[in-house]
């Protein structure tokens, strides 16, 4: 797609809307489009697969809670494996806010990657320390 070239949407009110791909200059005057910022997209990623890690993991806890006679043993084996794995993608989803921050404000670069990585990363954080709480406060 050439850098003038828009993509008709349709006409509202003898209005014509359009989607252009937004484009900065550059210092030879030449028009380029933005490109989204890396940092933001990790984050982004980092935030989904965090959050389907937190499901599975409280999800796998949960059964081998209610399967085991008399439930979980603290510990065995599996609950040091579950645990692992929860800080670890505790450590991931940190390292997701921190993209996210940096991605916010990284120059001549979309940032809405950046945005919904660092969003989603906090309500997964949020979400998880919530059911955690809940957790321990159960008795």
């Amino acid at each position: 797609m050439a850098d003038t070239e828009c993509i008709e949407v349709g006409i509202v009110d003898n209005m014509s809307v359009s989607l252009q791909p937004e484009s900065m200059t550059d210092t030879t005057g030449q028009t380029r489009v933005q490109r989204h910022s890396g940092l933001g997209v990790a984050s982004f990623v980092i935030a989904i697969v965090g959050f389907v890690a937190v499901l599975i993991l409280f999800g796998y806890a949960g059964y081998v809670e209610v399967t085991t006679e008399g439930g979980m043993d603290e510990d065995s084996a599996v609950a040091f494996v579950i645990g692992f794995c929860f800080l670890a993608t505790g450590v991931a989803i940190l390292v997701g806010l921190v993209l996210g921050l940096t991605g916010l404000f990284q120059k001549k670069r979309k940032r809405i990657f950046a945005a919904l990585g660092l969003g989603f990363n906090v309500i997964v954080l949020l979400v998880s320390a919530g059911i955690l709480w809940l957790g321990f406060n159960a008795d």
